[in-house]
């Protein structure tokens, strides 16, 4: 079983390796990702015979790694329970593959292509570099 938690994602089986003795090679997908509400994934008929199902996530700091729970499952019906010892950490696997689109909230982390439009605001961090245009005139002296 693999489960997508993602926007296209799916969840899916391999009937052909039950032990999980080979690689996961998907040959059938059961129901596929449909949006988010709260802390419910809401999943919509795939090309199996489910048609609808709900995976609640959870935190629970006893448990160790992820523990996941199948609360029902019918041949038309999946509903399961997630569970993580932490919902804060940052996942070292990501939910989706990168795009080449900007996201509406900005990186804490540096950036290695320089920005299209540099601020004329000061920065609260000086510098340690010296400047590119320095002027003629002291801007950190007091007025006498």
């Amino acid at each position: 079983l693999k489960i997508e938690l993602f926007s296209s994602g799916v969840i899916s089986a391999d009937k052909g390796n039950t032990n999980c003795a080979s690689p996961f090679v998907e040959d059938t997908v059961l129901i596929e990702y449909a949006g988010i509400s709260g802390n419910k994934v809401q999943l919509t008929e795939g090309s199996g015979s489910i048609t609808s199902g709900e995976i609640e996530i959870l935190q629970d700091p006893s448990v160790s790694g992820y523990e996941l729970e199948v609360k029902r499952a019918t041949r038309t019906v999946l509903k399961m329970v997630l569970t993580f010892p932490s919902c804060i950490a940052p996942s070292t696997v990501p939910s989706s593959a990168p795009t080449t689109l900007p996201t509406s909230l900005p990186s804490s982390a540096p950036s290695t292509v320089p920005s299209s439009a540099p601020t004329t605001l000061p920065s609260s961090v000086p510098s340690s570099a010296p400047s590119a245009a320095p002027t003629a005139i002291p801007t950190c002296l007091a007025d006498e």
